[in-house]
Parts: C-alpha cells; structure tokens; sequence
C-alpha cells in the first residue's frame, strides 16, 4: 500500500483543526474509516450536555456530514463502535438505540458498545467510530 491508497478527508469546521494531525476519516480504496465522533457545533463546543438523546443526535449528524463528503450515507455504514461515558444507564442507552434507530432505520450493522471510564471531554457522554463501504468507488 502506498501513501496515494490512502486518502485523508478533508477537514470542514473549525473544530476538526483542534490538532494538525487529526482528520474526519480516511479512504482507503472501497472503504471509509471514520474518526470518533464526538457531541460538538461546528465550533468545537458540547451540545447536549447531560442528554445521551440530544449527543447521540448530533454524533449521528455529523457523521452523516462525514459521509456525506464521500458522496457516500449512512446505508454504507457497515460498522459502528460508540463508546458510552461511565454513568450512562439503562433510559439513556434505550435513548441512544432510538436515535440510532431514527438514522439508521433497519439497517442492521456489525456494532460494538463499550462503556469508558471517561472520554475526551467531561461533557461528552458519548463517541461514535464508523467503517463504511462506498459501493460506488
């Protein structure tokens, strides 16, 4: 594999300049990983504070905006790891599959849930990591 199968995406908002190295996602061939995806505006801050409901919406969100780029949606996901802050219960994972539901539809996809002891931010109740398939590359 050389440097040229492997394509960073580009960054959007201003958030995703919080460190030089860090990018949305990376095109390798046919597949798209995507970073963690955490509850932020466009501007870096946290929306939702202490509501799994509102953080799961806008990790969602953006990673749709993430596929997005690609020419690609969420039907390609074809793996998703969320990572759940300590303390999130039983109501707020219920809460969490809804949303994810809402985005997803049926759309079964490999998934992996792992509760952390923290995550970057104390504010962040949860993140999301994603592969998809761009059918079409």
């Amino acid at each position: 594999m050389t440097d040229k199968d492997i394509v960073p995406l580009p960054k959007k908002w201003p958030s995703e300049d919080w460190q030089s190295t860090w990018v949305p996602g990376v095109q390798v061939g046919d597949m798209l990983y995507v970073s963690g995806i955490t509850a932020t505006d466009e501007s870096g801050h946290p929306v939702g504070i202490s509501d799994i409901k509102v953080q799961t919406e806008r990790c969602f969100a953006k990673l749709q905006d993430v596929l997005g780029r690609v020419g690609s949606g969420l039907d390609n996901v074809v793996k998703l790891t969320t990572y759940l802050a300590a303390g999130v219960d039983a109501d707020a994972v219920a809460a969490y599959f809804e949303v994810r539901q809402s985005y997803l539809g049926r759309h079964g996809v490999a998934s992996t849930g792992i509760n952390v002891h923290s995550l970057r931010r104390p504010e962040y109740l949860i993140e999301i990591d994603a592969i998809a398939h761009l059918k079409d590359a």
